[in-house]
């Protein structure tokens, strides 16, 4: 089975991400795979130095951005939540050109009218510049998941209607990553079913694809957001697909 993983930060993700572009796509070469996306945290930074080394390698490049989008609107920059409220992630795929100037044009506007703490989008940019672009649930803090971890089964279910008809029918990947097994199976087992969407549904782990480099010493502290990165046992450069199949369907119940 072909796989390609579609949820990569790479060191243009700002006290995130230090997987470095060349070696993730030297190590997507190493496992045999075809194909990579780069989605860092709301900018585009990266996407030309991946899209020479992808090329360079014989690798598809994806082009992507988790963006942020605001509860409300874009403008709205007070009494709008506090820490994680004041957005939800969301990962958004180029799938062709139109796609690839659509992104720029969202991230752009996050920037330059929605920035408030993050570069922020909301509903109506991402209902404007909509054509030629694949949208995924992105991580924990995607707007379908938050809610229904929350308990709040309906507005998980009203959201992944809503993003449904701005993109259309399609698939949601949803990531399975730090969290426990009851975690994974209450967003699993609880997402909206495929009757009420229209549109099959899948499950996706991305603890595969949030990727940061090994690091030398034994944690790092970033002054400017007070996260200490904690390096794993191993490398968090890709891993194969043949294990990410096997996490997955640990807890998908579609198969």
């Amino acid at each position: 089975m072909s796989f390609a993983h579609l949820h990569v930060h790479t060191e243009y993700s700002l006290l995130d991400g230090s997987n470095k572009i060349k070696e993730c796509v030297a190590r997507v070469k190493e496992l045999g795979m075809n194909s990579v996306a780069i989605t860092d945290h709301g900018v585009m930074y990266g996407v030309i130095d991946f899209y020479r080394a992808a090329k360079a390698a014989g690798i598809k490049p994806v082009l992507g951005c988790e963006v942020y989008v605001a509860p409300g609107s874009r403008f709205d920059k007070e009494a709008v939540g506090s820490g994680d409220d004041r957005y939800y992630h969301l990962v958004l795929l180029a799938e062709n050109d139109i796609g690839y100037h659509n992104l720029m044009k969202i991230v752009s506007r996050g920037f330059t009218e929605g920035y408030y703490y993050k570069p922020r989008v909301d509903i109506e940019v991402l209902q404007e510049f909509h054509e030629g672009i694949i949208a995924l649930s992105a991580c924990l803090a995607g707007e379908v998941q938050k809610n229904i971890l929350r308990g709040m089964y309906e507005e998980g279910k009203a959201a992944a209607l809503r993003y449904q008809d701005i993109f259309g029918k399609g698939i949601w990947y949803h990531s399975l990553s730090g969290l426990s097994a009851g975690e994974k199976s209450q967003i699993l087992y609880q997402t909206p079913p495929p009757e009420s969407r229209g549109s099959p549904c899948r499950g996706c782990g991305a603890f595969f694809c949030h990727y940061k480099a090994a690091l030398q010493m034994c944690r790092i502290l970033s002054p400017a957001s007070g996260f200490f990165f904690l390096p794993p046992a191993g490398n968090f450069l890709p891993i194969a697909a043949e294990s990410c199949h096997r996490r997955v369907s640990r807890f998908s119940r579609h198969n």
